[in-house]
């Protein structure tokens, strides 16, 4: 949050794994010593016991993820900038590349997105949901992001 409060970057990227990667999280208690890869696949077993505790192994990881999250946009909304907070200023996005793609948003963009809000669009790809942030980040003239259907922003989303 230092460097989006001195103003020195307005973009960045945090991937916590990749998704064949083998890193363990013996640090969450109870400790998960398998990767997250291992248990994504583990929960389709055919023993229903080991598919049971790889599904909780995977909600611990994935509460830990929300947990840093949640702790990164409590950082960004304690900085306060003119008429709002840093977190109301900007865009944050949180993914999972799993299952349907769900996305959490959160800041408003100046504005700009309508928050507060749980929506649900199927089948849209989300090239939509990357025009539409492009768009929130002042990149008006942005109409298609990739080569997937016809991605174009989403619509409900904005104020």
């Amino acid at each position: 949050t230092a460097a989006f409060t001195c103003d020195l970057t307005r973009v960045a990227s945090l991937q916590w794994q990749e998704g064949s990667n083998n890193v363990a999280f013996d640090g969450l208690t109870p400790a998960v010593r398998e990767s997250h890869h291992e248990l994504s696949h583990a929960i389709v077993a055919e023993t229903a016991p080991m598919s049971t505790q790889a599904e909780r192994n995977l909600v611990a990881i994935n509460r830990c993820h929300v947990e840093q999250f949640a702790g990164l946009l409590t950082r960004l909304d304690s900085v306060v900038e003119g008429d709002g907070t840093l977190l109301g200023h900007c865009v944050v996005l949180w993914t999972n590349e799993l299952s349907d793609m769900p996305f959490v948003m959160a800041g408003g963009a100046n504005g700009y997105f309508r928050t507060g809000r749980s929506l649900v669009y199927p089948r849209r790809p989300h090239n939509s949901l990357l025009v539409s942030l492009a768009q929130g980040m002042g990149m008006r003239d942005v109409q298609r992001f990739g080569d997937f259907g016809e991605p174009r922003p989403l619509p409900g989303l904005t104020a």
